[in-house]
């Protein structure tokens, strides 16, 4: 399992959290993203998050991407 840490910029501030990991990260759909999101696999300054969150500027994001 590799985990990736991201933080939100300035631009991404109100984007919905699936929306935000699915173009921060190249590997990952919206739905796949969506996906780890329900699973828990993703949180915002370490708590757990639902898809529909919108991301502030400076948060820190970790993704646990499960094969």
């Amino acid at each position: 399992m590799e985990t990736r840490i991201l933080i939100v910029e300035e631009q991404d501030q109100g984007v919905r959290l699936d929306k935000y990991l699915s173009t921060a990260m190249d590997d990952c759909s919206r739905s796949r993203a969506q996906q780890l999101i329900d699973q828990e696999a993703v949180r915002i300054d370490d708590l757990p998050v639902k898809n529909s969150y919108k991301v502030k500027a400076g948060e820190i994001g970790r993704a646990s991407c499960r094969e």
